[in-house]
């Protein structure tokens, strides 16, 4: 069993990416991004008992990048980001992003259309 933290916080190149508790205080603080919803929503189990969690955050640059294949590492992961994703902050920035999803394809429909 393995966890690689391939990314976590904003590094320069060739500067080793914070600790994996690290990005379980910041999912306790900050909310998550909601557009990565689009790609995964956090979460994406790759097969063979390995799980890739990747994703940033609203309010602070902090892109991760984990691999596991570790069942402690999984479900903690899983629980902080389902919990993020409660927040009240989380579910308006998701309301908003769905808002402008939503206003911008009646634009671009609007536009196929000749209107």
């Amino acid at each position: 069993m393995t966890t690689t933290v391939e990314s976590n916080g904003s590094k320069w190149a060739g500067q080793a990416p914070d600790p994996i508790e690290v990005l379980y205080d910041r999912l306790h603080n900050y909310p998550l991004d909601p557009s990565f919803e689009k790609y995964g929503n956090f979460i994406m189990p790759q097969g063979m008992g390995e799980w890739h969690f990747w994703g940033n955050f609203l309010t602070v640059s902090a892109v991760f990048s984990i691999k596991t294949t570790e069942r402690d590492v999984i479900d903690t992961l899983i629980a902080l980001i389902y919990d993020n994703q409660r927040r009240q902050d989380y579910r308006a920035a998701r309301a908003d992003m769905l808002d402008r999803d939503a206003k911008s394809r009646r634009r671009n429909d609007a536009r196929s259309l000749g209107r």
